[in-house]
C-alpha cells in the first residue's frame, strides 16, 4: 500500500494513575522522522483500568495501529505485552481518537507503534507487626474486615483496593496479645498501622511519627499525622514527646525532659540503647537525629524495664531505621534551620544513609534585631552516617549546640556549648530461638560554660557497650538477660583548675515475663559506679509490672512498682571534696492506670507516687549534701479520630518537692508545675490542606525566693519579677497555628507549612537550664511569636 508509511515515531502513552480513572495524558513523543511527514497524535485521554488483584507491577503492552486518514484505528496488533493486560487495552486502542498524520498538508494513512503502561493501583493500608521488642513478626495472619492476610519477612503487609471506610484489624494467633484496632480508609490516602503485641512493661509509649493509641497499637494516617500537623513539632517525631502526659513543660519549651518530679538529668536519654548527652537541640526546635532516619521513639515515665538503669525518673529511647537497600532523597528548609537526607543502595543486601543539618535562627533574626538581641536564638549543626547489612550495623552522630543565657543580675550573659561525636555498632545474632544484640560504643563529648573570666569546660570520654539475651517471646513466658557496660574518663576544668576522674560501671540485668493476657513482668538490675580513690557505689534496682485485661471490651489495668539507681551528676564527685562520699541517687515508688480503646475514642488515665533520696544538692553555704525528693501526680490523655477531625487532649495534675535534710519540710522544686493542659484539634481540608491548633497553659513555677529580677535578652532588659502571693512566677498559656498543603505523587512527597508558634505572643520570666551548671537558679524570657514557614520534599525510598 503506497499510502502507508512506517514512521520511526513511537506514540507512548504513560498511565501511572489510570487505576482509578484517570485519563492518560495526551502527550506523544516522537523520534525523528521523515522529511515533510507529521505523525498522528492522541485526542482523546485514555482511562486504563487495573484489572483487579496481584502481582501489583507495572505492566506495558506495545500495539502495531493502523490508523487512516481520519484518524481512526482500523487495526490493532498486539506486539508485545500479558493478559490480561493485552485484552483490557484493545477496546480501548481501537477506539481511540487521532490526529491523523499528515504528508505537508495532506491527511495520510500510518502505521505506528503505540505504547501503553498499567500502573497498579496504590497501597491503601500499610501495616507492620512487632513482637515486644520491637522485632518483627513474619508469618502471622491478621484479619483486615473479613479479609485474612499473612505477614512478609519484615513483618509488614500492604493492601490495596479496598473500600473506603471504617475497618477492623485483629490478629489471628492466640500466642500474641492485641485488642482490635479500627481504622478509617479513605480514597487515595495512605493509612500505616504499627502493632506492637504483649508489650514487656507498662506505660510505655510510642511517639514521634506514631501515635500513642495504647501500649499495643500504635496508628498514624497520613491525612492526620500528629508529626505533620501538629503545631510546633515542625515534622520532627521526637518533638511529639512533650506533648505527652508524663513530661512537665520545660521552661522556654528548651528542649530538656522533666518527668514526673524529675530533674533534666535524671531521664536516661538513648539512641538505639546508647546514652547521649541530648535527644533535642538546644532550644528545643529540632531532635538531634534527623527525622528520616528515625524508626520508634519509646517513652517510659515510668516501669521501665531493667535493661533502662543511670536514672531515676524516666528514660527516652530513640531507634532508628535499618536503612533499607534504596534509593532515597529529602531536603527541607524554613525560618529556623535546613536539612538533607540520603540513601543509597551499597548492593543488594547493604544500604547507607547521610543526613545533615544546620540552624540560623540567629542570622535570620540578626536581620531585624541587633547582633546582641539575636544571641537569644540557639544555633546548632549536626550530621548522621548510618550504614546496614542484615544483622550488623555501624552508625555515626554528631552535633554542636550553642547558646547565650543570663548569667547573673548585671545584665551578663553566659555561653553554653553542648557537642558529642560518637559511633555505635550493632551486631544480632541468632542462637536457637533466642535472640543476641550486642551494640559497642564509643564518643567523646564536651560541654563548656564562659562568662567574663570564669569558664567551666567539661570534655568526657566515654567507651561502652551492651549485650542482651531475649529469649522467644511467643510463649506463656520469656525472659531476658543481659549487661550494661560503661567507662567514662572526664577532664573537668574550672578557670585554669583541673579535677580529672575516671569511672567504671558494669551493670548486670535480668527479666521475666509469666502470663500472656494477664500477665506479670519482674526484673532485677545491678547499678554500680567504680572510681579510684572512691569508694564502690552499689544499688540493686528490683522493678515489677503487671496487665491485666478487664471485663469490659477494650479496658485494661496497668500498674508497676520499683527502685531505681544512677550516679551523682560525675563533676561533683570529682570537683568538690564531699563528692567521694556521695552515695547512687535513687528513687523507689509505684503507680497504675487505666487504658481504654473503643475504636475512634481512647482514653489513658495514670496515678503515681514516688520518693527520692541521696540526691546530691548544695546548701545556702555552698557545702554539698545528700537531699530528699518527692513527687506524685495524676495524668490523663483523651484522643479521637474520625474522619478529617482528629486530636488529644492531656490534662496533669503533678507536685514535686525537695529539701536538703531528713527533718526539714518539703519545699516545691524549682520546675514544680502543679496543672498543667494541653489540647490540639487537627482537620484534613480539601485539596490536602490541613489546619491544626494546639493551645497549652500551665501554672507557673515556683519561685527559688531570692531572685528578684529576670533578665531578657530580646529587650537587653531586666524586669522585675511578677510573683502571686502563693510563691509562684506568672502562669504559662499560649496557642500555636499550622496550616499545611501536602504533595503525593508516586514516588515524591512535598509540603509546604505556616508553623506559627506562640501566636498570642505571651511572655514570661521562666528559670533557665544551662545543663552544665545550674546550682544558681537564674530567670529569663523566651522568644516571641515566630512565625516558621517552610517546606521539606523528598524521592524515591520503599514506597517508589
Amino acid at each position: 500500500m503506497s499510502a502507508l508509511l512506517l514512521l520511526c515515531a513511537v506514540a507512548v502513552v504513560s498511565a501511572q494513575e489510570g487505576w482509578g480513572g484517570a485519563q492518560a495524558p495526551i502527550d506523544t513523543p516522537t523520534a525523528p522522522e521523515p522529511d515533510g511527514i507529521t505523525p498522528p497524535r492522541l485526542l482523546t485521554p485514555l482511562s486504563l483500568p487495573w484489572p483487579g488483584g496481584p502481582p501489583y507491577e507495572a505492566a506495558t503492552v506495545e500495539w502495531l495501529l493502523l490508523i487512516n486518514a481520519e484518524g481512526l484505528v482500523e487495526e490493532a496488533t498486539p506486539v508485545f505485552g500479558q493478559e490480561p493486560f493485552i485484552e483490557l487495552s484493545e477496546p480501548l486502542v481501537l477506539a481511540a481518537r487521532f490526529e491523523p498524520a499528515r504528508d505537508g498538508r495532506l491527511a495520510i494513512a500510518v502505521e505506528v507503534p503505540f505504547q501503553l503502561t498499567f500502573t497498579p493501583p496504590p497501597v491503601g493500608l500499610r501495616l507492620r507487626l512487632m513482637g515486644p521488642d520491637g522485632a518483627a513478626l513474619a508469618g502471622e495472619a491478621l484479619f483486615v474486615g473479613e479479609e485474612r492476610v499473612v505477614t512478609d519477612a519484615a513483618g509488614r503487609v500492604e493492601l490495596r483496593e479496598r473500600p473506603p471506610g471504617p475497618v477492623v484489624v485483629r490478629l489471628e494467633s492466640p500466642a500474641w496479645s492485641l485488642a482490635p484496632v479500627e481504622v478509617t480508609l479513605e480514597d487515595g490516602k495512605l493509612v500505616e498501622l504499627d502493632l506492637r503485641v504483649d508489650a514487656p512493661t507498662v506505660e510505655e509509649a510510642a511517639v514521634g511519627v506514631y501515635r500513642r493509641r495504647s501500649p499495643q497499637a500504635v496508628v498514624r494516617t497520613v491525612s492526620a499525622e500528629e508529626v505533620r500537623t501538629t503545631p510546633g513539632t515542625l515534622g520532627d517525631p521526637v518533638r511529639a514527646l512533650v506533648n505527652l502526659p508524663g513530661v512537665v513543660r520545660t521552661p522556654f519549651d528548651s528542649g530538656w525532659l522533666l518527668v514526673r518530679g524529675g530533674d533534666p538529668d535524671q531521664t536516661a536519654m538513648l539512641i538505639d540503647g546508647v546514652p547521649v548527652p541530648l535527644v533535642y537541640h538546644l532550644g528545643g526546635f529540632s531532635s538531634v537525629v534527623h527525622p528520616a532516619l528515625i524508626d520508634t521513639v519509646e517513652f517510659f515515665p515510668g516501669g521501665y524495664g531493667a535493661r533502662y538503669g543511670r536514672a531515676t525518673a524516666g528514660a527516652v529511647d530513640i531507634q532508628t531505621q535499618t536503612v533499607p537497600s534504596a534509593l532515597k532523597v529529602e531536603a527541607g528548609a524554613d525560618l529556623l534551620y535546613a536539612g538533607a537526607f540520603v540513601q543509597a543502595p551499597l548492593g543488594p543486601k547493604t544500604g547507607l544513609a547521610v543526613a545533615a543539618r544546620r540552624s540560623y535562627i540567629d542570622r535570620v533574626l540578626a536581620r531585624v534585631l541587633s547582633e546582641e538581641q539575636a544571641s537569644i536564638a540557639p544555633r546548632f549543626i549536626d550530621g548522621q552516617v548510618k550504614l546496614d547489612r542484615e544483622q550488623v550495623g555501624l552508625f555515626w552522630m554528631g552535633f554542636r549546640d550553642q547558646v547565650e543565657v543570663p548569667s547573673d543580675d548585671d545584665g551578663d550573659t553566659a555561653l553554653v556549648n553542648i557537642s558529642t561525636s560518637r559511633v555505635h555498632g550493632r551486631v544480632e545474632l541468632r542462637p536457637g530461638e533466642s535472640t543476641l544484640r550486642l551494640t559497642p560504643f564509643v564518643a567523646r563529648d564536651r560541654r563548656a560554660l564562659s562568662y567574663e573570666d570564669i569558664t567551666d569546660q567539661r570534655e568526657t570520654l566515654l567507651i561502652g557497650g551492651r549485650a542482651q539475651l531475649d529469649t522467644d517471646d511467643a510463649r506463656p513466658w520469656a525472659a531476658q538477660v543481659g549487661v550494661d557496660a560503661l567507662w567514662t574518663d572526664l577532664a573537668l576544668k574550672v578557670s585554669g583548675v583541673e579535677a580529672p576522674l575516671t569511672a567504671l560501671s558494669f551493670d548486670p540485668y535480668a527479666q521475666l515475663r509469666v502470663g500472656e493476657a494477664r500477665r506479670v513482668v519482674f526484673g532485677l538490675r545491678l547499678d554500680t559506679w567504680a572510681a579510684q580513690d572512691q569508694r564502690l557505689k552499689l544499688g540493686l534496682s528490683p522493678r515489677v509490672q503487671g496487665f491485666a485485661p478487664l471485663p469490659l471490651p477494650g479496658l485494661e489495668l496497668v500498674g508497676h512498682a520499683g527502685l531505681n539507681h544512677q550516679a551523682p551528676p560525675m563533676e561533683l564527685l570529682a570537683a568538690w571534696p564531699d563528692g567521694r562520699y556521695l552515695d547512687l541517687e535513687r528513687s523507689y515508688g509505684g503507680g497504675g492506670g487505666v487504658r481504654w480503646t473503643g475504636g475512634a475514642l481512647s482514653a489513658e488515665l495514670d496515678g503515681y507516687w514516688r520518693r527520692m533520696d541521696h540526691l546530691a544538692v548544695f546548701e545556702d553555704d555552698g557545702s554539698l549534701v545528700e537531699g530528699q525528693g518527692l513527687a506524685y501526680g495524676v495524668e490523663s490523655l483523651v484522643r479521637f479520630s474520625r474522619g478529617p477531625l482528629s486530636g488529644w487532649t492531656t490534662a496533669s495534675w503533678t507536685r514535686s518537692f525537695r529539701r536538703d535534710e531528713p527533718g526539714q519540710a518539703f519545699s516545691p522544686h524549682i520546675y514544680d508545675q502543679p496543672l498543667y493542659a494541653l489540647a490540639v484539634v487537627a482537620v484534613d481540608l480539601p485539596g490536602q490542606w490541613s489546619f491544626a491548633a494546639r493551645g497549652r497553659a500551665g501554672s507557673g513555677y515556683a519561685w527559688n525566693r531570692d531572685d528578684e529580677t529576670a533578665y531578657d535578652l530580646l529587650t537587653m532588659n531586666e524586669e522585675p519579677l511578677v510573683i502571686s502571693p502563693q510563691g509562684r512566677l506568672q502562669p504559662y498559656r499560649a496557642l500555636d497555628l499550622k496550616v499545611a498543603w501536602a504533595l503525593e505523587a508516586r514516588s515524591v512527597t512535598g509540603e509546604l507549612y505556616l508553623d506559627v508558634q506562640n501566636v498570642t505572643n505571651r511572655r514570661v520570666a521562666e528559670p533557665v537550664i544551662t545543663g552544665v551548671d545550674d546550682r544558681d537558679t537564674l530567670y529569663g524570657y523566651g522568644l516571641p511569636v515566630l512565625p516558621v514557614f517552610g517546606f521539606k520534599g523528598g524521592w524515591g525510598g520503599a514506597g517508589a
